[in-house]
């Protein structure tokens, strides 16, 4: 039973389902967990960077405000569910699990998004600059530049 309860339950709206796809994607509690993790990920990023002994703890206690805020965000309080492959049936997982999945969720990197959608050509790190812990894109203003700042003149 991979370390859940197996009880039936019909997902709520302000339940995080775990597992892929438009399902879970879609679902407006998976919507709300993108929306507290991308709130909470600066800070797990900064915690990431610590080179002492509180490292893990600064990590873990990011994690567990994140689950807090998630579960306590409504009433009744969410919950993290996953569908049992052998019944087909939504079942609440274990802390563990919901741990796991939140902490993966804010250790993720953000891929790059393109300049344009008309373009496959993604930012490179050379138009990264970093300033007061954050990162701003340089965007090019037009092709030629664009192409001038990948390869050079």
């Amino acid at each position: 039973s991979n370390g859940t309860r197996l009880k039936p339950l019909q997902p709520r709206n302000n339940d995080v389902l775990c597992g892929r796809g438009v399902t879970c994607d879609g679902h407006p509690g998976n919507i709300n967990f993108r929306r507290i993790i991308t709130k909470y990920k600066p800070q797990y990023q900064k915690g990431s960077q610590i080179t002492n002994k509180n490292k893990n703890k600064t990590k873990q206690t990011i994690v567990l405000a994140v689950m807090k805020e998630i579960e306590g965000c409504s009433v009744p309080p969410a919950r993290f569910l996953f569908k049992d492959l052998d019944t087909g049936r939504w079942c609440e997982t274990d802390h563990s699990t919901a741990y796991n999945k939140t902490m993966r969720a804010l250790r993720q990197v953000q891929r790059p998004t393109p300049i344009s959608p008309e373009s496959s050509l993604f930012i490179s790190k050379d138009h990264v600059n970093v300033f007061d812990d954050k990162l701003f894109f340089e965007t090019p203003t037009t092709n030629e530049d664009l192409l001038k700042n990948i390869f050079g003149d």
